[in-house]
């Protein structure tokens, strides 16, 4: 099992234990003389964060079992085992920055109900996606 899948599998049982922690305590919290109910936004919060992990801990477990051993598991593995290509990065692509941009007017607008600021965040937002998956399939003439 790898580090990752143990790292989730024990998040999952903390917040297991403190889901349950969470109902008794504010089932039978006693407050000025008066027992009150259970609290429904934690026990919603900690359900949602144990079902989270459990979800990442089971998906990591199975691809685990499908893949060869990486350096992080081996034991005998040094920092260059893990070295090597990670992928390209665009340091001066504009287009992270504009669908950053996106989605605050996106959240802005459902935070405000401003119909007209969704709207045209998610114009926004179609339009950066699709600028930078072509940002390098296009040539640099037709920018």
């Amino acid at each position: 099992m790898t580090s990752g899948a143990k790292l989730f599998y024990g998040l999952a049982v903390f917040f297991l234990v403190m889901d349950v922690a969470y109902i008794l305590g504010t089932k039978y919290l006693v407050e000025t003389n008066r027992v009150l109910g259970t609290e429904w936004a934690g026990v919603t919060g900690f359900s949602l964060a144990l079902l989270l992990s459990l979800m990442l801990a089971v998906y990591l477990h199975l691809t685990d079992n499908k893949t060869d051993i990486g350096p992080s598991d081996w034991e005998m593995a040094e920092i260059e085992d893990g070295a090597g290509v990670l992928g390209f990065f665009s340091a001066g692509s504009i287009w992270p920055l504009q669908l950053t941009i996106a989605v605050m007017m996106v959240a802005y607008g459902l935070a405000f109900w401003h119909f007209w600021l969704i709207v045209a965040g998610v114009i926004f937002l179609i339009w950066g996606s699709v600028m930078m998956n072509l940002q390098y399939g296009v040539a640099r003439d037709d920018h």
